[in-house]
């Protein structure tokens, strides 16, 4: 039996270091938890540098294009503190949604009331 996947979401751009700090404690909690992490951060790690990926042309494109991809593979989203300030982590807890992904905010990591896709 796999692994359950989970993909952290959260704000990022204008942060000091893409708030790297945030995504790493909730990937080591959630891996201390039994789940397979995919962190957005440990993406755009293996791309270069923020600013690599910020001021090569077409990069940060290919990073978020990896980033939707990973998530498309997750059972379920983490919500890191100021998601819903972040445009990308709004986009990504839609692609969440309509697939049906189970929905956790940080730290609780509990489903919180009122995100349901609705047909």
């Amino acid at each position: 039996m796999r692994k359950r996947r989970i993909y952290i979401a959260g704000p990022m751009t204008g942060l000091a270091r893409w708030n790297r700090p945030a995504f790493e404690l909730a990937a080591r909690t959630l891996r201390a938890q039994g789940w397979e992490v995919v962190s957005p951060i440990e993406i755009s790690d293996a791309f270069g540098s923020q600013n690599t990926i910020v001021t090569t042309p077409g990069l940060l494109d290919t990073v978020i294009d990896e980033e939707l991809a990973q998530l498309a593979t997750c059972d379920a989203i983490c919500l890191l503190e100021g998601w819903e300030k972040s445009r990308g982590a709004k986009c990504e807890l839609f692609l969440a949604l309509d697939k049906g992904m189970e929905i956790m905010i940080w730290p609780n990591a509990v489903r919180p009331s009122g995100l349901e896709m609705t047909r």
